[in-house]
């Protein structure tokens, strides 16, 4: 085998393991945040109605990353013409479905727009929180006092 060629099949191969890998945190992230009740605790105090949605969309996207890394590495371990271009069609089409993903969010989500409602609704929760704290702590002293 040309060295030119081993060397592009290597490179191929530890990409797609790194995309594998990438995969397995992406999943394991979206299944922890998705299962976690303490986590909910946060979601609750923000305006997110679409939030079990965002998660399993996290954990989709995971598992995408999964077989396609795993395909990836099989596809140039084995030297498979017809996979390595399944593989390539594959990959065509997702780069296409996230631009036309991008183009949509950019174009429906003001992106100013939702960092502002975001970081209001941090600050009055925030805020409530930090009363709610001082109250507890000044009515716990006075419970205390004789």
């Amino acid at each position: 085998m040309d060295e030119g060629v081993a060397c592009v099949k290597y490179i191929l191969i530890t990409c797609n393991l790194l995309v594998w890998i990438l995969g397995l945190g992406v999943l394991s992230v979206g299944i922890w945040i998705r299962s976690d009740p303490d986590f909910w605790v946060y979601q609750d105090n923000l305006p997110l109605s679409n939030y079990y949605n965002a998660c399993y969309v996290v954990m989709a996207v995971g598992v995408l990353l999964l077989v396609l890394g795993f395909m990836g590495c099989c596809a140039a371990a084995i030297d498979s013409p017809c996979m390595l271009l399944t593989y390539f069609i594959a990959m065509f089409d997702f780069l296409i479905m996230e631009c036309a993903v991008a183009g949509l969010v950019w174009k429906v989500a003001d992106g100013d727009q939702l960092q502002h409602h975001l970081a209001v609704s941090i600050e009055e929760k925030l805020d409530t929180v930090s009363y709610d704290s001082h109250a507890k702590t000044i009515h716990g002293s006075h419970a205390s006092s004789p």
